[in-house]
């Protein structure tokens, strides 16, 4: 990025650069990047051993209302 690019950024509001980030995520997600294989193979371990274990976590709220407990 050039120097009077970061610096423009830096002016701008909050906002604004909420904004920005949005319209360059949007351009990113629209490609199709690919996934290196031993990123894949390590999700389909995982899905496998989460699938093989049967647990299947908590609801939501139930958690959300367990960490603001502190128990």
């Amino acid at each position: 990025m050039s120097p009077e690019m970061r610096i423009a950024i830096q002016r701008m509001s909050r906002d604004e650069q909420l904004e920005l980030l949005d319209e360059v995520w949007s351009l990113v997600r629209d490609d199709a990047l690919p996934l290196p294989a031993p990123h894949a193979a390590e999700l389909r371990r995982r899905v496998a051993a989460a699938d093989a274990d049967g647990v299947i976590g908590e609801p939501w709220a139930q958690l959300r209302d367990r960490l603001r407990s502190g128990t």
